[in-house]
C-alpha cells in the first residue's frame, strides 16, 4: 500500500459555497473569464485551479504515480488562522463538510484531514472531535504558529490532550513564520526559508514546551522533511544538557521525544532523505508529495526509491507507517 500523508485539496462543495456567498471569507472573490482567485485579507491570493478541487483529477494523478491512499488537507494559507473566529469556524466546517463529500465518492482512496479554527482551541477541539467521531477523519492538518502563537504555549493544552484522547493523526504544515512575512518578503524567502525555520520552531516548541511530555507519545507528522528541525537536533540535544536541564527538570533531553516526531519525506534531496530517515528514524518518515503545488514531486515514491536502497526501510516510507499513523489495515 502506498501511502502520501501530504496532499493538498479545496473540496468543489467549499468553492460552490464561497461562489454563492453561502461560506464568507476573509477577503473577496476575483473573477477573470473563467479564472479564479480567492483574495484573503492577508494579501495572500489562492488560484481556484482544476488540479487543487477536482478530487477525479486526483485520483487519476493516484492512479498515474501509484498512490493507493492520500490524506487530503485544505491548502494552507485558507486555514483562516487570521480571520473573525465566527468565520474561520464556518470556513472550516465546509471545507470538512467537503472534504466528507469527496471522501465518501472515493472512500478507499481520500482519507482527509481536518481544517480547525486553531485562533480558539475550544472551538478547535469541537471540530476536530466532529470529524474524527461523525466525518471518519484520520486527524488534523494545523498550521506550525496559530497567528505568531507557538504550538506548546498553555492556551492549546486542551487540544493537544483532545489529539491523545482521539489517538489521532496531525499533520503540521508550516504557515507565516514568526518572525513575520516581511522579513521573508524578498525571492521566495517566506517559503524557502521561513517554511523550514517555522517547522523547527514549532516541534522545538513541542519539546521543550512539554507538550510531548505531557500528553504524548503523540502521532505529530511535520511537513517538508520535517523542515530545519532534522538538522539541528543535535544543536538542542547539546543545548540541553549544557544550558537548560536544571531550568526545565519537568521535560527530557529532546531525543527523548522522537517517538512523538514522524516527517513526511519531501526534501528535494537523496542525500537529505537517508540523513532524515538516519536521524528520526526508518518508522517515523513518510510518504509526501505537496500535491498539486510547485514547490512538491509529482511521483513521491519514485524520489525516495532513488535515495533508499533498502526494501524495509522502502516499505515503511511507502505506506507501511503511514497506514499504522491513519489506522488503516493492511
Amino acid at each position: 500500500m502506498k501511502i502520501d500523508v501530504h496532499w493538498h485539496l479545496i473540496p468543489p462543495v467549499f468553492v460552490d459555497a464561497v461562489l454563492s456567498g453561502t461560506c464568507p471569507v476573509d477577503g473577496e472573490i476575483e473573477r477573470e473569464g473563467d479564472a479564479i482567485t480567492i483574495v484573503l485579507s492577508n494579501g495572500f491570493r489562492q488560484d481556484i485551479f482544476d488540479r487543487l478541487t477536482d478530487p477525479a483529477i486526483a485520483i487519476a494523478h493516484m492512479d498515474e504515480v501509484g498512490l493507493d491512499v492520500v490524506t487530503p488537507s485544505c491548502a494552507p494559507p485558507m486555514m483562516h488562522y487570521d480571520a473573525d473566529i465566527e468565520v474561520a469556524e464556518q470556513v472550516s466546517r465546509t471545507i470538512n463538510d467537503g472534504l466528507a463529500e469527496a471522501a465518501s465518492q472515493y472512500p478507499d482512496r481520500l482519507k482527509p484531514l481536518a481544517n480547525l479554527p486553531m485562533a480558539d482551541p475550544g472551538r478547535a477541539v469541537t471540530e476536530l472531535r466532529r470529524a474524527v467521531g461523525e466525518l471518519g477523519f484520520a486527524g488534523a492538518a494545523i498550521g506550525t504558529n496559530v497567528n505568531g502563537a507557538s504550538l506548546g504555549d498553555e492556551v492549546f493544552d486542551g487540544f493537544w490532550a483532545a489529539v491523545r484522547d482521539l489517538d489521532c493523526f496531525v499533520f503540521l504544515h508550516p504557515v507565516t513564520p514568526l518572525g513575520g512575512k516581511d522579513r521573508f518578503a524578498r525571492h521566495g524567502q517566506s517559503n524557502f526559508v521561513g517554511f523550514p525555520i517555522d517547522s523547527a520552531a514549532a516541534v522545538a516548541s513541542l519539546l521543550f514546551d512539554g507538550v510531548y511530555e505531557r500528553f504524548g507519545p503523540l502521532k505529530t507528522c511535520f511537513a517538508h522533511g520535517g523542515g530545519a528541525f532534522p538538522y539541528i537536533l543535535s544543536r538542542w540535544e547539546h543545548g540541553y544538557h549544557a544550558r537548560q536541564a536544571d531550568k526545565l527538570p519537568q521535560v527530557k533531553s529532546p531525543m527523548n521525544y522522537l517517538d512523538s516526531i514522524f516527517t513526511d519525506s519531501l526534501t528535494h534531496s537523496e542525500l537529505g532523505l537517508r540523513f532524515l530517515v538516519e536521524v528520526v528514524g526508518k518508522d517515523h518518515v513518510v510518504l509526501g508529495s505537496d500535491y498539486p503545488f510547485d514547490m512538491g514531486v509529482p511521483d513521491p515514491e519514485a524520489a525516495m526509491n532513488r535515495a533508499i536502497d533498502d526494501a524495509s526501510v522502502r516499505e515503511k516510507i511507502a505506506g507501511g507507517t503511514a497506514a499504522r499513523l491513519i489506522g488503516i489495515s493492511k
